[in-house]
């Protein structure tokens, strides 16, 4: 093997050595299931349970490799206060929190906080998902 093949090569598997570590599906399933079990004021089992389907976990596999990366992965990398997680629910009371204050835009937070018609009253913070576009779209891409 020549030399650029051999660099080539080596490039190539030095990146896509890190999507094996992207590539687990089992991380929004685990999370959506846990969050449907704290928050039962609805039923979200449909949405957990479409996730867990082995299709659609092959579908985030391959897109997350495609891309190099998922949502829950980059959201455990953050290194986001630990109050910021699902269930949480945002409201006037804490919405000028200090852990708040990188993430919530302020025509947002004066909606929390307003009191005439267009008050929103609360916000819920829900477990991070990626999109994966369907199987036809991924394999024109590839």
């Amino acid at each position: 093997m020549n030399r650029p093949h051999l660099l080539a090569g080596m490039l190539t598997a030095a990146l896509l050595a890190p999507v094996a570590a992207y590539a687990d599906p089992s991380i929004e399933i685990s999370e959506w299931k846990a969050f449907q079990a704290a928050n039962t004021d609805r039923d979200r089992s449909k949405f957990a349970d479409a996730l867990a389907a082995p299709a659609a976990q092959e579908l985030a596999k391959r897109w997350s490799a495609l891309r190099g990366y998922d949502a829950p992965t980059l959201r455990q990398q953050a290194n986001l206060p630990a109050e910021l997680k699902p269930g949480l629910v945002i409201d006037a009371s804490n919405v000028d929190a200090p852990y708040l204050k990188d993430i919530m835009i302020s025509p947002l937070g004066d909606r929390l906080k307003a009191t005439d018609w267009v008050k929103i009253k609360q916000l819920k913070l829900i477990p991070t998902s990626s999109y994966y576009m369907p199987k036809g779209a991924l394999e024109q891409t590839e």
